[in-house]
């Protein structure tokens, strides 16, 4: 079966990842990895004396799943009393991390009834791991918690990454003031469960290790500043995870991850220590060992070709007349039929364009913007005369475009909320264990495919939590293997290593500080060998160079996109001719 080979594939790649990273340490041998192997607690005395420089030893010291130490330790960290962590540098005594009153662990509501982890930190030579081993001893569901690693004694201005898009740095400034962001939750939003903080000369990598296939549930994760009675000479910094947090979302929080009675469960939080010269997302190494033994590697064979979108249908077109948006009068389906679109896809060949996206294939959803791209994105097609349209002839049109030459996509908006007609507005969210909701969504799936489609854009696919997601997306590869799914939003890495995923590369000028402008730090680490779409449209384009663009524009920004690893996903006509392939981001300096 397709999970089967996606597995063997996974593990293949997994196992030249270790073999690779072996041979980068010089075939030394590798540590205890904390996360497989219950560590001893710290003897009672190593929380009340002072830490001391290690004994020499005349061959270097590895970093149990972190970073290679070259020479010596860089750091020593202990436990302060029951509930505390204290890191220093071991070869200035500076102190990095050292107690502000708050516990490292606390449940996240007083009236919400939480089991209460063990606490185990096992020290490494350049960071910490801090295991935490749950036991449910009640009758009943128990919360995790939240863990706090700090206070990071650093200034006022530090820098962080954001994980939402391709890990660019950004600045936070406490000013005096205690600095709290809402934080974002992994995988609903945030590529993989890290954070990273940075003052010269230190960079400081958090990671969270937790089968989330298995525990069903997301983390959120922010970095802070302390506050109110934990705000201990001036105002340290702090990483926070939240384990399966509530709140109103029904896509944030997950019943079904709370602790039950009797259950256990073990989560490792990894702190990484790097120095300048060192490349910062090395400190993510245990994370990215824990995934890859975990999950495996990327389970697909990339396509670094440029996809040409277009829209046959948008929500400013609509009008008594046209109710379902279709663009461009005389290309209008609903009055001729699929023939002219067809031919003018088949066209793109000419212009070097070999793999074509169509958005909204049966029209928009008249009413509210909300429901503007919709579940059926084929079937209406059959039901195309009684609507006044002459759509009828989809199937059999759109099996042109292959057979000349041109791989064949369709979005598929809202694919994983159930609506049973475009006047539904009670959607449902797509269940794979409600036979109804596979039997219509494999209807839509089975009409593209006699259609000639080769790739499905699942559009709001973000909205399934992960754990239902990845059966699902199994299903239908499954159902259709010669398809190609692409997941909007990205939806994280344990998703991501199944497919395609897409992001929007090209920002209009009031957002510009979110555009695309570097390769994707964490899936080139992760995934190398991933393939990640980057949407580039005209307007957004304009509005971000503040002119009018040009084809020469347009074109710079695809080469722009795709030499950063990004399968450039172009909304408008301009000549390709092979000149906009993806870079194997993964390999560039």
């Amino acid at each position: 079966m397709r999970r089967r080979r996606a597995h063997q594939r996974g593990v293949a790649v997994a196992l030249a990842l270790l073999v690779a990273s072996l041979a980068a340490c010089d075939a030394r041998p590798v540590g205890r990895t904390p996360d497989r192997e219950p560590a001893a607690r710290a003897p009672s005395d190593a929380r009340t004396t002072p830490p001391r420089t290690p004994a020499p030893d005349a061959s270097p010291a590895p970093s149990p799943r972190g970073i290679p130490i070259a020479e010596a330790p860089l750091v020593r960290t202990r436990m302060v009393g029951a509930d505390a962590i204290e890191m220093v540098d071991a070869r200035t005594d500076h102190v990095i991390l050292s107690p502000t009153g708050q516990p490292v662990w606390e449940p996240l509501d007083q009236s919400n009834p939480a089991s209460r982890p063990r606490l185990t930190l096992a020290p490494t030579g350049d960071g910490f791991d801090l295991i935490l081993e749950y036991h449910n001893t009640t009758n009943r569901r128990a919360s995790l918690g939240r863990v706090t690693i700090g206070g990071f004694r650093f200034g006022n201005v530090i820098h962080t990454r954001d994980f939402r898009y391709d890990g660019k740095e950004s600045t936070l400034e406490h000013s005096g003031r205690p600095v709290a962001p809402g934080g974002w939750y992994y995988p609903d939003g945030w590529y993989a469960p890290v954070l990273a903080l940075r003052e010269d000369p230190y960079t400081v990598g958090v990671s969270v290790q937790y089968p989330i296939m298995e525990y069903k549930h997301q983390v959120r994760m922010r970095v802070a500043t302390t506050r109110g009675r934990f705000a201990r000479e001036g105002l340290p910094w702090v990483a926070e995870i939240f384990l399966n947090p509530e709140a109103p979302d029904i896509n944030k929080y997950s019943p079904e991850g709370d602790l039950a009675p009797g259950e256990r469960r073990r989560y490792v939080v990894s702190v990484r220590i790097a120095r300048q010269g060192r490349p910062w997302v090395e400190t993510f190494a245990p994370y990215r060992d824990y995934f890859h033994q975990t999950y495996g590697g990327v389970a697909y064979e990339r396509d670094p070709r440029p996809v040409h979108g277009v829209s046959v249908a948008v929500r400013g077109r609509q009008s008594r007349d046209n109710p379902y948006g279709f663009t461009r009068e005389n290309l209008r389906p609903d009055r001729h039929g699929w023939k002219p679109w067809v031919d003018l896809l088949v066209a793109r060949r000419q212009t070097g364009w070999e793999r074509v996206m169509v958005w909204s294939p049966s029209g928009v959803a008249p009413g509210g913007a909300d429901r503007a791209h919709v579940f059926r994105f084929v079937s209406p097609w059959m039901d195309a005369a009684g609507r006044g349209m002459r759509t009828g002839d989809g199937v059999s049109e759109f099996r042109r475009v292959g057979l000349n030459g041109v791989d064949l996509g369709f979005w598929w908006g809202r694919s994983a909320q159930v609506l049973d007609d475009w006047s539904d507005e009670n959607p449902e969210e797509l269940d794979p264990d409600n036979p109804t909701h596979v039997a219509r969504a494999f209807r839509e799936l089975d009409l593209a495919v006699e259609s000639g489609v080769t790739t499905i854009g699942l559009g709001a696919f973000r909205r399934m939590p992960a754990w239902r997601a990845e059966r699902w997306l199994e299903m239908m590869q499954d159902r259709a293997p010669g398809v190609r799914f692409v997941l909007e939003p990205i939806s994280g890495d344990v998703l991501h290593r199944l497919a395609p995923a897409f992001l929007v590369a090209t920002r209009p000028a009031q957002a510009a500080d979110l555009r695309l402008e570097a390769p994707h730090a964490l899936a080139d680490y992760l995934l190398p060998g991933h393939e990640t779409w980057g949407l580039i449209r005209r307007d957004r384009l304009e509005s971000f160079l503040g002119r009018s663009a040009t084809d020469a524009d347009a074109a710079s920004e695809a080469r722009r996109v795709a030499a950063l690893g990004y399968v450039p996903v172009v909304g408008f006509h301009i000549e390709a001719r092979g000149a906009f392939e993806a870079a194997e981001s993964w390999d560039v300096d």
